[in-house]
């Protein structure tokens, strides 16, 4: 080698997602910016049914007249021993 060090600088997520002006890259948080992205998606399809997204997501994934559904049975959240959504904490 030599005094030229160009191998690959690891840095920590919090490093690299950290501000510009405090020396970090300016990455996003991307579970925050997707998290973000999905809301404001569901939020689109609620208020313009009339959209592309919005029908494709209906046939999709439409429960038909409901006569197959079973409220009180069927898993709705994916860790069924919670009884709630759980969603990261603003920082």
């Amino acid at each position: 080698g030599g005094t030229n060090n160009k191998g690959i600088r690891w840095l920590s997520w919090e490093r690299l997602a950290c501000d510009k002006s405090v020396g970090g890259l300016g990455f996003r948080d991307f579970k925050a910016f997707n998290m973000a992205m999905v809301a404001k998606q569901g939020w689109k399809i609620m208020t313009k049914p009339e959209t592309l997204v919005a029908k494709i997501f209906k046939a999709r994934w439409s429960i038909g007249d409901g006569s197959k559904i079973k409220v009180m049975e069927d898993p709705w959240l994916r860790d069924p021993g919670r009884g709630w959504v759980s969603a990261p904490q603003p920082q």
